[in-house]
C-alpha cells in the first residue's frame, strides 16, 4: 500500500511540484517506511507553500523531536508558530520538546496557548493537572494556575 501511495503522490508532485499537501502526505508515507531523511527533505519543501500553513511545520517538528533533534524541532516547530495559523498540534510537539530541553516554564506557556484553542484536549489537561497540578482556571490567588502555590520544576 505504501509503494503505490508513495507512486501516487509523486505522480502528484510532477503535475505541481509546489504542492505542498502532497508533500506532507509523501513524508508521512516515507516516516512510515523508516525514510525520515527523505521524510524531512519532503517537510522542507512543503514549508515553502503557503498553503500548508502550519502544518508542514509540526510534521517537520515531530520528526525532529522523534529522532531527538531537539533544537532542530524548536526550530521548526517556533517557525510554524510564527507562520500560523495557531495549531494544536504543533503547540503539543513543541511543549514536549521544551519539556524534553528542561524547559518546564516554556513548555508550560505553549501547552496553555494549546488549551486555549482546545480546551477539550482532556489527555494533555490531565496530564498538566498531574504534572504542574494545574487548576481547572486560574485564581486571582494562584495566577499561574498551578494550584497550591506549586511551580513547575525549572521555574
Amino acid at each position: 500500500r505504501y509503494v503505490e501511495a508513495e507512486r501516487l503522490l509523486r505522480r502528484a508532485l510532477e503535475l505541481d511540484a509546489d504542492y505542498g499537501d502532497a508533500r506532507i502526505n509523501l513524508s508521512l508515507v516515507l516516516s512510515a517506511t523508516g525514510d525520515l531523511d527523505a521524510a524531512r527533505d519532503e517537510l522542507r519543501l512543503a514549508t515553502n507553500d503557503p498553503r500548508t500553513g502550519s502544518n508542514a511545520w509540526a510534521k517537520l517538528g515531530a520528526i525532529e523531536l522523534e529522532t531527538g533533534y531537539l533544537d532542530e524541532a524548536i526550530e521548526a516547530l517556533e517557525q510554524g508558530r510564527r507562520t500560523g495559523p495557531r495549531n494544536t498540534e504543533l503547540l503539543n510537539y513543541l511543549g514536549e520538546a521544551y519539556r524534553r530541553m528542561g524547559l518546564a516554564d516554556r513548555a508550560l506557556e505553549v501547552w496553555r496557548e494549546s488549551l486555549a484553542i482546545n480546551p477539550g484536549q482532556t489527555r494533555l489537561r490531565e496530564y498538566l493537572e498531574r504534572e504542574f497540578r494545574m487548576e481547572e482556571e486560574p485564581s486571582a490567588a494562584d495566577p499561574e494556575g498551578l494550584g497550591a502555590g506549586r511551580r513547575p520544576p525549572g521555574s
